[in-house]
């Protein structure tokens, strides 16, 4: 190449990712002693889990604000991952996070006591609980299917031209999937 750039959009051709590549020994050790600390600090404050904590009512707003940024970071950074090495695990995964990041708006908005006593969008004392639990199954549905697509991606994997309409596809499917949610959950 002499300096120019080339388009990755009309090219078919298999592009390298380090997301792709395997964990090296090195890593998976510090998995393990990340684990480990975890499971220690754990097992800590194990007898202090009956101890009731002060009522902190903005901490449920808080929270959902961190987890919609970072889903919604995280989401866009694997869309852009699979625009450049095109992959329908990638694909998978980012839809997951929009999905969830979607989510936490209603689960916020109808927690009891978060913004009014009964919750702004009301629908009952299970509709936080029931968003909450649907976004976690949804996200661990989607963690296996990353892991089943992501070998699945090698044999057959997103052609490059179709990147952009897949992403387009699988943003209106998850926003789609949330408002269905909260729609659901609200009745």
């Amino acid at each position: 190449m002499t300096g120019q750039v080339t388009g990755l959009e009309n090219s078919d051709q298999v592009v390298l990712s380090l997301a792709g590549l395997p964990p090296t020994a090195r890593q998976r050790r510090l998995v393990l002693v990340a684990g480990i600390v975890l499971l220690v600090v754990f097992a800590t404050l194990a007898p202090f889990a009956t101890a009731p904590l002060p009522e902190f009512d903005v901490f449920i707003p808080v929270s959902v604000a961190v987890m919609l940024v970072s889903d919604l970071i995280t989401s866009v950074l694997l869309y852009a991952q699979c625009s450049i090495a095109p992959s329908r695990s990638f694909l998978v995964l980012a839809s997951g996070y929009l999905f969830t990041a979607l989510v936490v708006i209603p689960h916020a908005l109808a927690y009891p006591g978060a913004f009014t006593a009964t919750g702004l969008i009301g629908g009952g004392p299970q509709t936080s609980p029931w968003l909450f639990f649907t976004a976690h199954l949804a996200f661990a549905v989607v963690l296996f299917s990353y892991a089943r697509l992501k070998d699945l991606d090698h044999a057959n994997a997103l052609r490059a031209s179709s990147t952009r309409s897949a992403i387009r596809v699988s943003v209106a499917i998850a926003a789609v999937c949330a408002c269905a949610d909260a729609q659901a959950s609200a009745a």
